[in-house]
């Protein structure tokens, strides 16, 4: 069954608990030299060892080397970031663990167990369970973070959903995604923007930018050009490395030149943040190539000051940080709000969800609200495993545990496994000084077998209205002196 049009992903963990994807997906990949109309075609699942197929119709083309997107259903949880934009939609509702996925070009619905026949472009039983597959075996099992994803980029079809198929971090591609040749040697560029530091920057401090870009291909590209606009927060400094050729006038990096086969250019520079607080600067370096194009942003956040609220509604918020000490469960995205659960993780959690730095100097009689959502018991860690913090010493990235954080008291969380929001409470932080003050929500679970899961919404920093003293005026009775 090789064909140039195949099935590339699949993706059945969508809106599932502690889900990466709201959505369940597949995904298509052209590894042919000419585009291939879908007219007529479609996308059709079973269970493992289900005989009744649920059909998605297609449309359009997808051009060679390019990806085609379809969004399915989603399961109960709701968790899980929105998928790309799709290219076409569908309603069914894929196991995360096992199922059956077939390409067929026309939209009658297949039948049995294992379908046969020349209208199934391609075939992939995927997980253990999986009773029809290509070759020797179905696809190793995905999960709600994982999905089964052709080798090299879609360009492995052996027939053989065993061999072609590994399990990886979903990662949905579209037919916007950047394009990929099978078999044929030409460059391989890309570029990765970085800068440092990325919070807490102040009016008059430095943030340096690093432009990567590398050609990891087997042949040079002889056309390349790169360029970069400064946001208008920050003014050119001065170059840390500049390759031949670069250059910076009114506020915009330009280079154009050759790039060999495995070897990168680094661009290195400092600017100034000038503006105001309360920011996120966002700065994207772009490149064009002969065969590619393609860009990467980097994103500072300056110093915030109260009032400030963060409901998560863009998520994840750009100014707020995810670092997991243990465990492979990170801090995700809900529908409108962050959310942690380390069962199943492959060790117990800690997991840190951190705030941009507030300036405390430029402010008084703070006070912090938030809400906490909670489902399920931890037997091993009590009840709250959500711990809320602030640190004076954190650097603004990195491993929150070098830094020294204190408890906050007085917080009202949601009850055990109450699945009920529940607001926080007014709660003093007056008390905190320093002009880069960061706030954290630490998860903690005992085992990946024993875990609660937590959410949070609604964070909000402000100055309380001092108090008021009301003075009441007396008039005494006055006495006549004779």
């Amino acid at each position: 069954m090789a064909n140039d049009l195949r099935i590339s992903q699949v993706y059945g963990g969508g809106g599932n608990s502690g889900a990466y994807y709201a959505n369940d997906f597949v995904e298509l990949f052209n590894a042919g030299s000419a585009p291939v109309s879908l007219a007529g075609w479609s996308v059709q699942y079973a269970s493992a060892t289900g005989t009744s197929w649920s059909v998605t119709s297609l449309s359009g083309s997808i051009a060679a080397g390019s990806y085609y997107l379809i969004r399915l259903g989603q399961g109960t949880s709701g968790d899980g970031d929105d998928l790309p934009p799709h290219d076409a939609l569908g309603t069914s509702n894929m196991s995360a663990t096992a199922g059956k996925v077939a390409l067929v070009n026309s939209t009658t619905p297949l039948s049995g167990a294992c379908p046969t026949g020349g209208n199934i472009i391609d075939f992939v039983g995927f997980g253990t369970n999986a009773n029809c597959y290509e070759g020797s075996g179905p696809t190793p099992a995905p999960s709600n973070t994982n999905s089964v994803m052709r080798k090299e980029s879609g360009c492995t079809d052996t027939d053989d959903n065993a061999n072609d198929f590994v399990a990886a971090t979903a990662a949905p591609r579209n037919s916007a995604s950047p394009t990929h040749s099978c078999g044929v040697d030409t460059p391989a560029l890309t570029l990765v923007k970085d800068a440092g530091p990325t919070a807490g920057v102040a009016v008059g401090d430095l943030v340096t930018y690093t432009v990567v870009l590398e050609n990891s291909g087997a042949v040079a590209d002889a056309g390349v050009y790169v360029t970069d606009t400064l946001p208008s927060a920050v003014d050119f400094a001065y170059w840390i490395e500049q390759p031949a050729g670069a250059d910076v006038s009114a506020g915009q990096l330009t280079w154009n030149g050759a790039v060999a086969s495995d070897t990168s250019i680094t661009f290195t520079f400092a600017v100034t943040h000038v503006t105001t607080l309360n920011l996120s600067v966002i700065n994207t370096a772009e490149f064009s190539g002969t065969f590619q194009a393609n860009s990467d942003s980097a994103t500072y956040t300056t110093l915030f000051t109260p009032p400030y609220s963060q409901g998560f509604d863009t998520c994840p918020a750009v100014e707020w940080q995810i670092y997991s000490v243990a465990s492979d469960r990170d801090w995700i995205c809900g529908s409108g709000y962050m959310s942690i659960n380390g069962y199943n993780a492959d060790e117990a959690s800690n997991d840190w969800l951190i705030s941009p730095a507030f300036d405390f100097t430029q402010s008084q009689l703070e006070a912090l609200t938030f809400d906490t959502w909670t489902r399920y018991t931890d037997s091993g860690t009590p009840w709250p495993q959500l711990s809320v913090m602030y640190s004076t010493d954190y650097s603004g990235s990195g491993d929150p545990t070098l830094a020294t954080w204190t408890d906050l008291t007085g917080i009202t969380f949601s009850p055990e496994n109450s699945q009920t929001w529940t607001p926080s409470g007014e709660i003093d932080v007056s008390g905190i000084n320093g002009a880069r003050v960061y706030f954290a929500f630490q998860y903690i679970s005992s085992a990946p077998t024993s875990a609660s899961s937590w959410r949070v919404d609604n964070f909000a920093l402000y100055e309380r209205p001092p108090l008021s003293v009301s003075y009441t005026h007396l008039t005494l009775p006055t006495k006549r002196i004779v």
